[in-house]
């Protein structure tokens, strides 16, 4: 479209104009149909500058959507080959077990990059609707479809970034978690009513209340690394999500188990060794009838 503008002032050149004003001019020192000359060579000039603004005009118009679009294209460019960098980057960080509590500033660094990235997303999408309202369907649906694919490979890193983005303490925490209960889990058979000796029973309830009070000081830990676990999941910040999920299920579900079990423990020791207190006691009585007859 260019092109046939600047062709058309082309045709519509300097000498042309010069040349019709020349015959007119001619016709008129000749005397030669003066008025109708005279008017036909104004209209023509006032018509030939209008048409002459006009395509100057367009010509400016149509050098700026091609400077746009190819700014647009070169846009798009850079993001794809933005897109493959951070890729490769934050593989290499997963990869490597590093994650983005281990490198502050370069997660800052892309924390902003990301938001541009979206930021472009959006603006190619008021290109697209800007094309729509003009009648250009054909360049409308070209950049319609390089943006599709420019967003499906954003999500793609977008994903990494969230893994690489989970917070880095929270294995260690899960698997501290993992190793007091299981501590726990295979020593509570300890905890059982061990016979009717007072002293035995209240050696049990001693270990009873260690398992109480660690219990206890579990308790916010392991509510940490639940709701931790659960964002994780929801955001799927790891490889397996469903597979984390089932874990941190098993968590709750063992922990619970092993409160109750304690609960029921302590309340079992507690009877119990108020009933062997009774009976030491009654025994004593008991003896000391016996020996003062």
């Amino acid at each position: 479209e260019l092109n046939d503008v600047e062709t058309y002032l082309a045709d519509h050149s300097t000498k042309n104009k010069r040349q019709i004003q020349e015959l007119a001019n001619y016709l008129i020192d000749n005397s030669i149909m003066v008025d109708l000359v005279r008017k036909e060579l104004e209209d023509f000039l006032r018509k030939n500058e209008k048409l002459e603004s006009d395509a100057r005009n367009k010509i400016q118009h149509l050098e700026k959507s091609i400077q746009r679009a190819q700014t647009i294209e070169q846009q798009m460019l850079d993001m794809s080959q933005w897109m493959d960098d951070v890729s490769q980057l934050l593989q290499n960080r997963l990869d490597a077990d590093m994650l983005a509590g281990d490198v502050p500033q370069e997660h800052e660094t892309l924390q902003l990059e990301f938001k541009q990235q979206e930021e472009l997303l959006e603006e190619l999408e008021r290109y697209i609707q800007e094309y729509r309202q003009q009648g250009k369907l054909e360049a409308s649906t070209r950049l319609e479809q390089q943006t599709l694919l420019l967003k499906k490979h954003f999500a793609e890193v977008m994903v990494k970034f969230h893994k690489f983005q989970r917070p880095a303490d929270f294995e260690p925490k899960m698997t501290h978690v993992w190793r007091e209960l299981g501590a726990i889990q295979g020593t509570i058979h300890l905890l059982e009513v061990p016979s009717d000796d007072a002293d035995a029973i209240q050696e049990r309830h001693d270990n009873c209340m260690k398992f109480y009070k660690t219990m206890s000081e579990l308790k916010p830990e392991v509510e940490t690394v639940l709701k931790t676990g659960r964002q994780i999941v929801e955001r799927k910040q790891v490889d397996f999500p469903d597979s984390l999920s089932k874990q941190l299920d098993a968590i709750k579900q063992l922990y619970n188990e092993l409160g109750s079990q304690i609960k029921q423990s302590k309340a079992d020791l507690e009877k119990s060794l108020k009933l062997a207190k009774k009976l030491r006691r009654e025994l004593t009585l008991v003896s000391e009838c016996i020996t003062t007859t």
